[in-house]
């Protein structure tokens, strides 16, 4: 079983809908069965789909890419995108609030592409 998984979803409305989509049967699979297991899946779909909200109003690609992985501590999101968020919090980065309240750590660097916003969650 991969402990990583990367995937694209359309750069549309509809793409938080579509990564949590896609992610929830690859964190199955990722962290196990049981309560724990679902509340943390539960926590990492909603701080994944905050992050793809927000990469979608600052990409002006077709897609966004998306990236989930586990070390034996974290569970670490990422999406990749083409422009840097607003620095000043602003309509389009009031999801960034929900991503504070959920993630243990979170930030956003430039990449060779664009940047990529990312998401660290304590595993337990």
């Amino acid at each position: 079983i991969s402990r990583r998984i990367r995937f694209p979803v359309p750069a549309t409305g509809a793409a938080a809908l579509q990564a949590r989509q896609v992610a929830r049967p690859a964190l199955k699979l990722i962290l196990g069965a049981g309560e724990q297991a679902e509340r943390l899946s539960r926590r990492i779909e909603t701080c994944l789909a905050e992050l793809v909200a927000l990469a979608y109003t600052v990409t002006t690609g077709d897609d966004l890419l998306c990236s989930v992985w586990t070390d034996r501590d974290h569970v670490f999101l990422a999406v990749e995108h083409e422009q840097a968020l607003p620095s000043v919090p602003s309509d389009t980065t009031m999801g960034l609030s929900v991503v504070k309240a959920i993630a243990d750590d979170y930030g956003t660097h430039r990449t060779d592409t664009g940047h990529q916003t990312w998401a660290a969650i304590v595993r337990g």
